[in-house]
């Protein structure tokens, strides 16, 4: 019975750890560039935080992990709906998201064809 209770709290732990989901878009403003949108869906209690936060909590950022064809054309942007508060945690004034979140991404495009992998 012992090996039960230790095994239920996992299980529900396991159900919290994906609070946000992300669908990625693409859009091609120009021949020349790539703009990558990532649109989350956040659980209730639960925010993501917005860019450029300074020594605070850990700020959202794209990483790119492997490339062909492309190059960086700028920084991670949010979009609409960024809320700001001060945190007493953080001492600090933060930027975050909730329910819904949108950053985008620009890309400029280098060559015919293109291979883009990464994460935000």
């Amino acid at each position: 019975m012992q090996s039960l209770f230790v095994l239920l709290p996992l299980a529900g732990w396991a159900q919290l750890q994906e609070p946000v989901t992300f669908k990625v878009e693409s859009r091609h403003p120009d021949a020349n560039h790539l703009e990558l949108v990532f649109k989350g869906t956040i659980e209730d209690g639960w925010h993501v935080y917005s860019t450029d936060l300074d020594g605070g909590p850990t700020a959202a950022t794209f990483h790119l992990e492997e490339s062909e064809g492309v190059e960086l054309d700028g920084k991670l942007k949010p979009g609409a709906g960024e809320q700001k508060k001060y945190d007493a945690i953080f001492s600090m004034d933060v930027r975050y998201f909730e329910q819904t979140a949108e950053f985008s991404q620009k890309l400029k495009v280098t060559a015919p064809k293109y291979k883009v992998k990464g994460y935000m």
